[in-house]
């Protein structure tokens, strides 16, 4: 008989650990936020997560689709921007966003609670490393970071610019934005000149340098008159299309 009990005890005192891990993997709903527990296999499950806009996360989202991972592309609504989507007082009320902001990557790994990367620029970096999409070298990494963050600095800019209190500051605002983009366009193809090989801004394979950039000529292409100074630049130019090349698909039915 207490050979039977001391088994019974070591069979509940599984099931109990079992069911611990189970709920201690979920962040909200079983059905939403859990790890990799779930959906099976060891390797890491990604979840993007932001507004159901391009905005913040687009970057990498193409990089997700250039370097052929599959990611979960969660996406909130909000009522401000008259978007639709998922409850986003759901993850911002649950505590697991590093800074209450999107976009966070979301990693999950099979029997582990879920880590979070906040910041737009800190997950498009952690991707490309991880994805082999960050030069050869520390070397190349740091010239992809400095173009990087000159492509950070011009969107900057231009959004500033576009924020001007009257229509005429910003008009003028934009206007000077323009006449200094031949400038910057300039010193990118120097950049290709000097390190770049097949098409690309650093050694011979894509980065984040040409991913980066080709995300922000898509952004700024609606914009009247950029094209115009874009085509003048041929290196560039042929950076755009290699990168185009590699996304067409899902930018055609991207939403």
């Amino acid at each position: 008989i207490n050979a039977e009990y001391g088994v019974y005890f070591v069979f509940c005192f599984l099931c109990l650990i079992s069911l611990n891990v189970l709920c201690t993997d979920n962040l909200l709903d079983p059905n939403e936020y859990t790890s990799s527990m779930r959906l099976g296999g060891n390797d890491i499950i990604y979840k993007l997560h932001y507004f159901n806009l391009r905005g913040r996360a687009e970057l990498s989202r193409i990089i997700f689709h250039i370097a052929g991972k599959p990611f979960e592309d969660v996406r909130y609504s909000s009522p401000r921007l008259g978007l639709e989507g998922k409850d986003f007082s759901l993850i911002k009320n649950s505590g697991v966003l590093p800074f209450g902001q999107v976009p966070v990557l979301e990693l999950a790994r099979r029997g582990q609670q879920s880590h979070f990367i906040s910041q737009s620029h800190a997950i498009e970096r952690y991707l490309c490393r991880e994805f082999g999409l960050y030069g050869s070298d520390n070397f190349e990494a740091a010239i992809i970071d400095s173009v990087h963050e000159q492509i950070n600095d011009l969107s900057t800019l231009y959004s500033l610019a576009n924020k001007k209190p009257s229509e005429e500051e910003k008009r003028n605002a934009i206007s000077e934005w323009f006449t200094k983009l031949p400038f910057h366009f300039t010193n990118f193809e120097k950049i290709i000149k000097r390190h770049g090989k097949n098409q690309r801004f650093v050694g011979e394979q894509v980065s984040l340098a040409d991913i980066a950039f080709y995300a922000f000529c898509d952004t700024m292409k609606s914009v009247n008159g950029f094209d115009d100074i874009l085509f003048q630049f041929s290196e560039l130019k042929v950076v755009i299309d290699g990168v185009n090349s590699m996304v067409e698909g899902y930018i055609s039915i991207r939403s």
